[in-house]
């Protein structure tokens, strides 16, 4: 008996050894992939806030204490005189129009030293080298949570008062960015730009359409590296990742 004793508590060590070392590469890849998707989520609104930036915004509103940019030394234009050839926006400013040029030639001549990515003006540039670099210069006084961005504090602000600034005309919906709102009204105009080549099915967002072909390639790139099972969406292995997670601290209890 004693020694029947012995080798099932051997087991119980060893599985709760087991158990404790896939607990932790599950976190450990459970983290890994919330920091890489809040990173995304950064550049992403990033973009739209370059696409969405008016060009009479007042420069004492955005203080920044780097150097004058190119910007800041360009003396304005008559009052939006300055036209898109390519698709007939108007700016105030010469080098708004320039860096504006880029987006549709697809120049893009500020490059990440470290990971390789492009981007279309040297602010944008400078914000991402912060997503390296870890410095996070904009801090929320309430919280104490810091941002690599200024834009991300403002958007971070309204999640302690409430404030949803972004009204839809149609449903009196209220949002705290602009980008939301833009995807909120295809709901209402039932607009769908994106369709797949394959089957027609239209998405009113890119990253669904990419999301949806992936069912007709069969390409599932997000794999678990604890189990290593594949699934076609990120937010399928985060589904996956957590459960595992909740499963494997029901067995230790």
């Amino acid at each position: 008996n004693f020694s029947l004793n012995k080798s099932t508590m051997s087991s119980v060590q060893y599985l709760r050894e087991f158990i404790t070392e896939r607990l932790t590469a599950a976190a450990e890849e459970i983290f890994g992939v919330f920091e890489k998707t809040m990173i995304e989520y950064e550049e992403e609104i990033d973009r739209h806030d370059q696409q969405l930036l008016s060009p009479n915004t007042s420069h004492s509103s955005n203080v920044d204490n780097s150097p004058l940019s190119e910007t800041d030394c360009d003396p304005p234009t008559d009052r939006k005189s300055l036209q898109c050839d390519t698709c007939g926006k108007t700016f105030k400013y010469k080098s708004y129009l320039k860096e504006h040029l880029r987006s549709h030639s697809g120049e893009r001549p500020y490059c990440c030293e470290i990971c390789g990515k492009g981007f279309t003006d040297l602010k944008t540039h400078k914000e991402h080298m912060r997503t390296h670099t870890g410095e996070k210069p904009y801090s929320c006084k309430t919280c104490g949570k810091s941002f690599t961005r200024h834009n991300a504090l403002v958007v971070h602000m309204r999640s302690h008062t409430g404030e949803n600034p972004y009204v839809c005309k149609v449903c009196g919906k209220g949002f705290k960015q602009s980008p939301a709102l833009n995807y909120h009204l295809k709901t209402h105009t039932g607009e769908k730009p994106h369709s797949c080549e394959k089957c027609g099915k239209g998405f009113i967002y890119s990253s669904s359409l990419s999301a949806h072909m992936k069912i007709h390639t069969g390409e599932r790139p997000y794999a678990c590296n604890t189990c290593g099972k594949s699934f076609q969406r990120s937010s399928q292995l985060k589904v996956h990742l957590i459960c595992s997670l909740e499963f494997c601290s029901s067995l230790c209890c």
